[in-house]
């Protein structure tokens, strides 16, 4: 397994932080899996989106949530 770009790693460590629960409930409003752990139907959630537009302004957004 090839290891990550030192860049790249650095890139995500200075932008990886954790959410504090006002910000989940934010999330949980658009988006029904959040809401389905804060509500208490499922237990966990996972998410993965990654836009690059020609990376001009890449974006990604990871997050679990229990």
């Amino acid at each position: 397994m090839k290891t990550a770009n030192k860049k790249i790693k650095s890139e995500f460590e200075l932008n990886a932080f954790e959410f504090d629960q006002e910000e989940i409930n934010q999330i949980a409003e658009t988006n029904g899996n959040v809401f389905s752990v804060i509500s208490g139907i499922h237990e966990e959630v996972f998410c993965v989106q990654v836009t690059d537009d020609s990376k001009n302004d890449f974006d990604y957004i990871i997050f679990y949530i229990s």
